[in-house]
């Protein structure tokens, strides 16, 4: 493995050749459960692919024939009588769509009351007989954690280095070389347990900077960076 000291605005910065990486889970308030260093991108990608998907949304019209969760007596209450308008209406941000939202929501509430009193005896003994799977990150969570998770969403977070350094030849008695490094930082949210709404949320920042040197004294030719972000709520 080479390592080239790169000087930068009086930094001392190491480029080393080859790729490196880390993968670690956060809870909602940013507290590290799990990390692991990885040595591959078909690593990163397998990891994405295998543990990123969140639960899939109950959403409105689900809700309304029936509560999601009846393991709590406060919430099978709260999604019996008024799931429409305290799960839903309640989280849109601006103020004005709320309250004309929140007048439907407690109408349609009361017309399909009847339908979830119904229903919820039934959900009670299905939960009981049938309980939601953990989700596939959950093992590295109970290996990592010390204490039991509260949250019921978490974030996969990961930052990779891809460097490339080619000799260049000689110029007099000049070696030059040329480095490439590629860096990319990312977050992806995931539902750990099935919520009212479908959440897909990422954030990925690329960025690629090229180096050139005589010897041991480098400069940086070319730096640039591209974010791209996705966010989407379905129910």
């Amino acid at each position: 493995m080479e390592v080239i000291r790169i000087s930068r605005k009086r930094l001392d910065i190491k480029l080393v050749q080859g790729f490196t990486g880390k993968i670690w889970i956060t809870d909602q308030n940013r507290k590290s459960l799990f990390q692991k260093e990885i040595k591959s991108q078909q690593e990163l990608t397998d990891f994405l692919k295998q543990y990123s998907d969140s639960r899939e949304g109950w959403g409105v019209l689900r809700c309304a024939i029936c509560p999601l969760k009846t393991g709590s007596f406060q919430i099978l209450v709260r999604d019996v009588t008024l799931p429409t308008f305290i799960n839903f209406a309640l989280n849109i941000n601006n103020f004005a769509l709320k309250i004309f939202i929140s007048l439907f929501a407690i109408l349609f509430d009361a017309i399909t009351l009847p339908i979830r009193i119904i229903t919820t005896p039934f959900k009670i003994y299905y939960d009981s007989r049938n309980p939601e799977q953990p989700h596939p990150l959950s093992k590295f969570l109970e290996i990592d954690s010390k204490q039991q998770l509260s949250d019921e969403s978490i974030f996969i977070k990961y930052h990779t280095e891809d460097v490339t350094i080619k000799d260049e030849g000689m110029e007099g008695t000049n070696k030059l070389k040329s480095g490439f490094k590629k860096t990319v930082d990312g977050s992806v949210f995931v539902s750990l347990k099935q919520l009212y709404t479908t959440i897909s949320q990422s954030k990925e920042k690329n960025t690629c900077t090229s180096y050139r040197g005589f010897n041991e004294e480098w400069v940086v030719e070319n730096d640039s960076s591209i974010s791209n972000s996705k966010k989407i709520i379905s129910g």
